[in-house]
């Protein structure tokens, strides 16, 4: 009877001891993976905010993208479509201000001292796309959150999807996998009343062609959810 008590014994011993030496910090506990997350601040300022990971986080690489390609009346050039540029200026910065005059994603990759990295993208309309909807008359302001149809469908390169809100709402709007894999997320942003189009030109989240094939397009506005299919066709 003894003998078959002290190994219980001893392992209730060893687990007061790794108790007691986690809570004095004499055994180191492993750190929660890295993350990133890129938040808006407002005043066309982005955050990139982190946790987990260990040591120090030595080094923040932004990058943007041009999601629609506009080009100003003023006959000023927008950036390449779908390419993401590297912006050295904000290197090392938790912190930036960006206002493009197109459509556009921000990316941002952080590294911590033991050499931990993550990457997270966020996406938003150009203050102009914006200010052009909020003059909208009241007439073409929908009763309700509408999800439409993307056009053209099936689509090679590039389809556009129309959506509806009858207030100010944050929105996002992300592509879908048939199988449920997130593939891109096209906006994240509080956007005005009234009817938007945005454009996806079937890359990833890393600005990869995709396969072709069906994709689900999925919008939430807060306890709401709408979803639709689309074709991507080569």
């Amino acid at each position: 009877m003894h003998n078959k008590l002290y190994p219980l014994a001893i392992r209730a011993t060893a687990g007061l001891l790794y108790w007691f030496g986690v809570e004095t910090g004499q055994i180191p506990t492993s750190p929660p993976p890295l993350s990133v997350s890129i938040s808006s601040i407002g005043s066309n300022q982005y955050r990139a905010n982190v946790s987990g990971g260990g040591g120090s986080y030595t080094h923040y690489k932004w990058w943007y993208r041009n999601d629609d390609g506009i080009i100003e009346k003023d006959g000023s050039k927008a950036p390449p479509v779908g390419v993401w540029l590297h912006n050295s200026y904000w290197d090392d910065k938790s912190t930036i201000t960006y206002s493009p005059s197109y459509n556009w994603s921000l990316k941002c990759r952080v590294t911590d001292s033991d050499g931990n990295t993550d990457t997270d993208i966020f996406s938003g309309l150009s203050r102009k796309s914006i200010s052009e909807k909020s003059h909208e008359s009241h007439q073409n302001i929908p009763s309700s959150i509408v999800l439409g149809e993307n056009s053209p469908n099936p689509f090679n390169p590039n389809t556009q999807i129309k959506f509806g809100l009858s207030s100010r709402e944050k929105v996002k709007i992300d592509v879908y996998s048939i199988t449920g894999q997130k593939i891109k997320s096209l906006v994240n942003n509080t956007m005005s009343s009234g009817y938007h189009t945005i454009n996806w030109n079937a890359t990833d989240i890393n600005g990869a062609k995709v396969s072709s094939g069906v994709y689900i397009y999925q919008l939430r506005c807060g306890n709401e959810v709408f979803t639709k299919k689309m074709i991507f066709a080569k």
